[in-house]
């Protein structure tokens, strides 16, 4: 069976509220198994682990607590091979 995921790219320029809002929307919205952020580069991941920290309190306001299981993936941008940092929420 195949897992419906909600991939969420942040960039050094992502806003981290509305990064974390968009984790709570995805998941309120219950059209995804799971959500995994994706960054790449050391700005991203900043902003990455930023929006984390504040969706635990958006969550936590509905109840809801999620542990994160980091990882890295290898991904194609523009043909050359990157490495990207990911964060897959479990959500409870």
């Amino acid at each position: 069976m195949s897992e419906n995921v909600k991939i969420i790219k942040v960039s050094g320029g992502s806003p981290v509220k509305e990064t974390a809002g968009s984790m709570l929307k995805c998941h309120m919205e219950g059209k995804y198994d799971s959500i995994e952020l994706r960054a790449v580069g050391a700005a991203a991941v900043n902003q990455m682990y930023k929006a984390l920290a504040v969706a635990g309190g958006l969550f936590a306001q509905k109840g809801k607590i999620f542990l994160v299981k980091p990882g890295f993936s290898e991904i194609d941008i523009d043909g050359e091979k990157k490495t990207a940092l990911i964060a897959r929420l479990n959500i409870r």
